[in-house]
Order: structure tokens, then C-alpha cells, then sequence
């Protein structure tokens, strides 16, 4: 009859391991190296609540091992590529051209020579500038990735008619580039010519150098426009917290 149905159906109510059958939540603590605490008195949806912390948990442990992975990788490609930044500048009134350079831009790998400009440390920086910027707007109107070396062609074909007179700015460039090659801008700029690292070390050197003058903007509330040397020291340990303590001191005191 409806009416014991409706008893039977409430005294199933009653028992939990019919509606909610309890799996080896031992055998699953056992792999979680004791950091999930298991009691066989927990109700299951507590359990299986907790197990959900530990998965977004260990989720966010694995995201931030990736991003020190890809950082390792970025550091150890750059490292096991071979040291193309050898060459002395020229010196003399002619600077050679080096056909059998497969680090080179196709259309600077020719022979013969081209004439030394003897640009100056600001011409030579004022040029990379440009090359990095005209990628980015490429990037843009183009909607795709575009190598260095490509903008690089592009600009110098926008500024100069005559290929000879491309090829011969960009040796000068890289002329300029090999004798300030003390400089970070430059080098850098030198080793992505070159595919000794990828265009995104750029990026992320913009990327970082954006939110350190946030980081640094955010601490001065006088609106002085200088921040004392503690200050500085503490926030350049906490944004780079997973630094050594002898990176910090190197990042502090260059």
C-alpha cells in the first residue's frame, strides 16, 4: 500500500550507507602524505569537502611549481646557448659583413663590408627603441607573434629606399650594440637579434619594471617622490621573496 511504501522509503531515509555509500576514504589519505586528517566518524560529505580543499590546494602548489619551472627554463636556455656576443667591435673605417653567420638576419648574411657610422651610445639606443616598439604595433595590426628579427628588416626597410643603406644601419646598429655591450638594453636586445633568448624576456622585463614603479608609487602616501632606503629594501625582499639572499643583496646594491 502507499502507506507502508512511505514507511519503507522513510526508514531508508534513516540509514546514510544506502544513500550515501561511504568509499575507502583510508586508502586516499594514505597518499596525501598525512596532510588529510581521516576520522571514521566524519560525515562523508564533510570528507569529501575536505578532500576538495586538498585538491584546490595542491592545484594552486602545482601552479606555482610551473611558474618556477618556467622560469628555470627561460634561465637554463639562455645559458645553454652558445656565447654569440663574442665579437669586438671593428674600429676601423669599415665593418665586415659575416655571411657564414647563422645568427645573423638572413639579409645581413652577405658579403663584402659596409661603412662604420661610429653611431654614438644614444643613436644606437634611440634605434633599438624604435625596433622594439614597431614590433609591438605590428604585433598589433597584424594580430600574430612577430620575431625581432622581422621588425627589425621591416623598420629599417620603412627608413631606408636602397637595401644597401639597410644593411649598412643595421651592422652599425649591431656595431653600436657589440661596443656598449655593458649596457642591459642593448645586450639584451643583441641576444634576441641573435635567438640566443626569446622576444618574451622583453616582455617580461616590462612587465616586472611596471609593477615594481606600482609596488614603489604605492608606498610613497606623502607623494614625495622618493622612497627612503628601508623602504625600498623591504619591498624589493617581498616582491622577489623567492629570491636567495644573495640575489637580493646583488638586486640591492647594483
Amino acid at each position: 500500500t502507499l502507506q507502508s511504501e512511505n514507511k519503507r522509503l522513510a526508514a531508508l531515509a534513516q540509514r546514510k550507507d544506502v544513500w550515501t555509500p561511504r568509499p575507502e576514504f583510508r586508502d586516499i589519505a594514505s597518499h596525501t602524505n598525512d596532510r588529510l586528517y581521516y576520522d571514521p566518524k566524519q560525515r562523508t560529505a564533510d570528507v569529501v569537502k575536505d578532500l576538495y580543499k586538498e585538491i584546490h590546494r595542491l592545484a594552486d602548489v602545482i601552479k606555482e611549481q610551473d611558474i618556477k619551472l618556467k622560469s628555470c627554463i627561460k634561465v637554463m636556455y639562455f645559458l645553454d646557448k652558445p656565447d654569440l656576443l663574442e665579437d669586438t667591435p671593428a674600429g676601423g673605417e669599415h665593418i665586415a659583413c659575416q655571411p657564414q653567420n647563422p645568427a645573423l638576419p638572413k639579409f645581413m648574411q652577405v658579403e663584402g663590408s659596409v661603412n662604420n657610422l661610429w653611431l654614438t651610445k644614444p643613436q644606437t639606443e634611440e634605434f633599438v627603441n624604435q625596433v622594439w616598439d614597431f614590433r609591438k604595433s605590428e604585433e598589433e595590426r597584424r594580430g600574430q607573434t612577430v620575431a625581432l628579427q622581422q621588425a627589425f628588416h621591416g623598420l629599417l626597410m620603412q627608413k631606408f629606399k636602397a637595401e644597401h643603406e639597410a644593411l649598412e644601419f643595421a651592422y652599425n646598429i649591431r656595431e653600436g650594440c657589440t661596443k656598449f655591450i655593458w649596457d642591459a638594453d642593448l645586450e639584451m636586445f643583441l641576444r634576441v637579434l641573435h635567438g640566443v633568448v626569446h622576444h618574451e624576456i622583453r616582455d617580461d622585463q616590462e612587465e616586472l619594471l611596471s609593477s615594481l614603479h606600482s609596488l614603489f608609487f604605492s608606498l610613497d602616501d606623502d607623494q614625495r617622490g622618493w622612497l627612503g632606503f628601508k623602504q625600498v629594501t623591504r619591498a624589493l625582499t617581498a616582491y622577489f621573496s623567492t629570491k636567495s639572499k644573495k640575489q637580493l643583496i646583488l638586486i640591492k646594491y647594483r
